[in-house]
């Protein structure tokens, strides 16, 4: 056990934490600090969650008992201590266990500042860097990965700070892809959850040993693309084939967006499909893949796929980006959707060569292709105008027709309560809500539901389509 003393008593810690050795005839500000039983040595490469559980097991605490002494007006369920740790945690743990301070703050994301991620405020997501098990308790949240052999063979079993990467989906020591469930349970790692006795090894829901799972073999160019990943992240600038060294924040930043572009969308399968049979790489893998918004998610197989098809197209920039995406159509819309800034090695791809001939430019285009629709019997409606010239129409919708005609509404939020009595419009809105409807929907069945037991008779009025029903029919209809 690699400690300095340790001691079996559990209550001891406790008291350790809150009744503090004093000297007589000191000051409060000259006491000396003392140190806690258990004070494990931080591990090569060791995260500081990982850390702090074994200090916390070394000293009989469970991690949420650990914290709660140490800060009792905190809870550690809204912390991810690799990502934001608070300096006084650092601080008092440095003295209580008498580690250096820089050495724990170097074992959390703060080492990664300003290559993988820009800053870290503790709230945004941040792509390359998920949450583990804090996304939700369920089957489908994020895990902490890990590796079955690596665990194996510690002698003090602990986690890698690299292994909370998105981007790291392998064990480079033993050419296996890394596990982020239980393969008994299906349910996610989460090293500060405590269920079972042994540390890091068990799984936190069924008990299974992790180290009994048969990983899935990990390919030669799958390692060798992490390594190079692994050093463009400890390094400021990365070298983008064919365009030459960028910095490493916006080599990271293009990958990212690449692997989104394989994710979700329509766009998505065919561009996969394409990729794999002209990079010939992980196609079996590719096929399995099911739409998923969000990549971190995906099983570290599934992501190591989609980063070897967003490295192949990455090398000789942008010639094979360019032209994957004209050959399944992909324009610059879809990769830049909320229009962010861009690096601007993408940026200068996706303006020279995916945006200029995608919007039409010429109002009299429109109007001739207007007039083409008309002339045939076809109603000029944007949809219709959009097939016809096989662009965008950005900003000329006022030169198509609308897609159907309908009564005009109001403008007002609660214009169909203009000029009732404020009691009744308040008490409408209640009922509204009650009912589980939209203000406007409820009045309007309240509406026809007073006019058919009135026997009123029915009035014409105009459909959806443009023709004409009446209130009776429109009435049955709708039920």
């Amino acid at each position: 056990m690699d400690c300095c003393t340790y001691a079996a008593p559990a209550i001891l810690p406790v008291l350790c934490v809150y009744i503090p050795m004093r000297v007589p005839g000191l000051r409060a500000e000259h006491q000396p600090e003392r140190l806690w039983p258990g004070r494990p040595m931080l591990q090569q490469d060791e995260s500081f969650s990982s850390w702090f559980a074994r200090v916390a097991e070394m000293n009989g605490l469970l991690p949420q008992e650990l914290m709660r002494a140490l800060f009792p007006r905190h809870h550690l369920g809204l912390y991810d201590l690799d990502r934001a740790a608070p300096g006084a945690l650092i601080e008092r743990l440095a003295a209580k266990t008498g580690r250096a301070a820089p050495d724990l703050r170097n074992a959390t994301f703060a080492r990664w500042a300003g290559t993988v991620f820009e800053r870290d405020d503790g709230r945004t997501k941040l792509g390359w860097l998920p949450p583990s098990g804090a996304a939700s308790n369920s089957e489908g949240g994020f895990g902490q990965q890990v590796c079955r052999h690596c665990l194996d063979e510690d002698r003090t079993p602990h986690l890698r700070l690299s292994w909370r990467l998105s981007f790291v989906t392998a064990c480079a020591d033993h050419a296996v892809h890394l596990i982020n469930r239980c393969p008994s349970c299906g349910f996610q790692l989460l090293p500060m959850r405590r269920g079972t006795k042994r540390l890091f090894v068990d799984c936190a829901r069924c008990g299974d040993d992790l180290r009994s799972v048969r990983p899935e073999r990990a390919s030669r160019q799958v390692i060798e693309l992490q390594s190079r990943m692994l050093c463009n992240a400890s390094d400021l600038w990365s070298m983008l084939d064919g365009h030459g060294p960028i910095l490493s924040l916006a080599w990271f930043e293009i990958l990212e967006r690449l692997v989104r572009l394989f994710c979700v969308g329509p766009q998505a399968r065919p561009l996969r499909t394409h990729l794999a049979d002209v990079a010939q790489c992980a196609t079996h893998a590719i096929d399995r893949l099911p739409p998923i918004r969000d990549f971190r998610a995906l099983e570290p197989s599934g992501r190591a796929s989609l980063l070897e098809l967003a490295s192949w197209m990455m090398t000789d920039w942008p010639r094979r980006f360019v032209g994957a995406c004209r050959q399944v159509g992909v324009h610059a819309g879809l990769i830049d959707k909320h229009g962010r800034r861009l690096p601007y090695a993408l940026h200068h791809a996706i303006r020279w060569n995916l945006f200029d001939a995608e919007t039409v430019t010429d109002d009299g285009e429109v109007v001739a292709a207007r007039a083409h629709l008309e002339a045939a019997g076809i109603r000029p409606t944007l949809a219709a105008l959009r097939t016809l010239v096989g662009r965008s129409l950005d900003g000329r919708g006022h030169l198509t027709a609308p897609a159907r005609t309908a009564i005009a509404w109001g403008t007002h939020r609660h214009w169909k309560l203009q000029g009732v009595a404020p009691e009744v419009r308040a008490a409408a809105r209640t009922a509204a809500h009650r009912a589980g409807m939209n203000l406007g929907v409820w009045v309007d069945r309240a509406l026809r539901s007073a006019l058919l037991d009135a026997t009123i008779s029915p009035k014409s009025v105009i459909n959806g389509t443009g023709e004409q029903e009446t209130i009776t029919d429109r009435s049955r209809r709708h039920t």
